[in-house]
């Protein structure tokens, strides 16, 4: 009796999961939009740097998103199919960009966030996942132009590979979590052999710091090579953490599986949590 049942589970076939190839593009100007994040509830994944994903067939109503672009939601029955491939058509928001004037030729850079070089730790993820480090405001700063932001990206794993950058508007602080996108269109950096700080110039977006903080954000990106002779090595990009405000909840973490971000907070008493090496340098005149 038990070899029957043993031989009719290995005769029961696997039916492969039928997906379809999707491309997202411009609706303006049909250009490919590069990493557009894509949730539905059996799936959440990014798309790659050519704007294509391959979608399980099924009934799931899709989200589709990226920075700069009005969200699109439907099924793939709803979109128009051929030869079992569907082209994503995102509109571009439309941003008034506060021209950042500085009269003075003398300016001074202020630099706010975890920049202290006490590496002890680092985040790593794969595609879609994103950390983000709160900083909080003084007075003194509100309202001064962010020039650029900056992270400290390992030598471990891939530190080659391309990231996306985000600055959120903070939810009362650093435990509110962070809320609106600040920035109005995908902004990228990329390290060129790592252990070292990359410097990634944002001044021409016009963000101005909150007097409530800000969250700058790292997006881990979809690794654009697979190497197939070593599956297990570690691909991934690798961002520093130091000592700096350990343990007080500074760092957030975004998961596409749980759409939602979660503060890196020490989950027993012995546990030592650090912060994200990420930092901004604010423009003020002399």
């Amino acid at each position: 009796m038990n070899l029957l049942i043993a031989i009719c589970l290995f005769l029961v076939p696997i039916i492969p999961v039928e997906r379809v190839s999707v491309s997202v593009v411009d609706v303006n100007t049909g250009a490919s939009i590069s990493y557009a994040t894509i949730i539905s509830p059996s799936f959440q994944g990014v798309a790659d740097e050519a704007g294509h994903i391959r979608l399980p067939l099924n009934n799931d109503t899709i989200t589709f998103q990226c920075v700069g672009y009005i969200s699109y939601r439907a099924t793939i029955k709803q979109m128009s199919m051929q030869s079992n491939s569907v082209t994503v058509m995102l509109t571009p928001k439309v941003f008034k960009i506060d021209e950042v004037n500085v009269k003075s030729r003398r300016v001074k850079k202020v630099s706010m966030g975890f920049y202290k070089k006490d590496v002890f730790s680092t985040y790593h993820s794969s595609g879609g996942t994103q950390l983000a480090v709160y900083i909080p405001s003084k007075q003194q700063y509100t309202g001064l132009p962010v020039g650029s932001v900056n992270y400290y990206i390992r030598k471990w794993g891939n530190p080659t590979r391309k990231f996306r950058v985000h600055f959120y508007a903070a939810q009362k602080g650093k435990d509110g979590g962070p809320g609106e996108e600040l920035l109005p269109i995908a902004v990228y950096g990329q390290a060129k052999q790592g252990d070292e700080w990359v410097n990634v110039r944002v001044r021409q977006y016009g963000v101005k710091f909150p007097a409530d903080g800000l969250f700058a954000a790292l997006e881990f990106l979809p690794d654009p090579v697979y190497d197939t002779e070593n599956p297990y090595k570690n691909h991934d990009l690798n961002l520093g953490g130091n000592r700096e405000n350990q343990n007080e909840g500074y760092t957030w973490w975004f998961y596409l599986n749980r759409t939602h971000w979660t503060q890196a907070l020490p989950t027993h008493p012995t546990q030592y949590v650090g912060n994200a090496m990420i930092y901004v340098e604010l423009i003020k005149e002399k």
